[in-house]
């Protein structure tokens, strides 16, 4: 078991042509669109025996973007699905303050 099986999902995106794609946080001089992904906690992990025997992560991928219905959204679950991850589309919201739709998926890694 290690965490860094998380690095599995920028390997996974890493196909998307023009996705700008960050780790906890962007640089402050990026523009949208851009995304950013996190460890966020611990999924339904397996257990056998008194132990863990598979953990499952869970991160966060955020995709930040001014185009509406923006294809690299469904690029992004395109490759999910092709990684092979379990995956939800957790939010979709319009963000006032900095004007960008925000797309928020928890996937999950083993």
């Amino acid at each position: 078991m290690s965490l860094t099986k998380a690095e599995q999902l920028p390997d996974a995106l890493s196909g998307i042509t023009g996705l700008k794609l960050y780790h906890l946080f962007k640089p402050a001089t990026i523009k949208a669109p851009y995304a950013v992904w996190q460890e966020d906690s611990e999924g339904q992990s397996f257990y056998a025996s008194n132990r863990k025997q598979e953990q499952v992560l869970e991160l966060t991928l955020d995709y930040f973007t001014q185009t509406e219905y923006d294809p690299v959204a469904d690029n992004i679950q395109d490759a999910l699905d092709e990684a092979r991850f379990a995956w939800k589309l957790n939010s979709f919201q319009y963000e006032a303050e900095t004007k960008l739709l925000h797309y928020e998926w928890i996937v999950q890694v083993i």
